[in-house]
């Protein structure tokens, strides 16, 4: 694997930060589609598939912000050293 140039490390880290950024507001709307969804199968038949798509939905939102914002933290933990 050929070493990588300074400019070409400081590419990816950024883009990279990037994508955090978006998982993160990614993960936010999909942690608040859940609730959604489960008010509406609550409010209307109560059917299981609703139910289990918006507990889903909840549980892979929260997901995926914390594991942008650990990410988000060990960058910068890195850069410290």
């Amino acid at each position: 694997m050929p070493k990588l140039s300074s400019e070409e490390k400081a590419r990816r880290v950024s883009q990279f930060r990037k994508i955090i950024v978006y998982r993160f507001w990614a993960g936010w709307l999909i942690a608040i589609l859940g609730p959604i969804f489960l008010l509406a199968a609550m409010l209307k038949d109560q059917d299981p598939l609703i139910i289990l798509n918006g507990v889903l939905f909840l549980g892979y939102g929260v997901f995926m912000i914390r594991q942008s914002k650990r990410a988000t933290r060990n960058l910068e933990s890195q850069e410290k050293t």
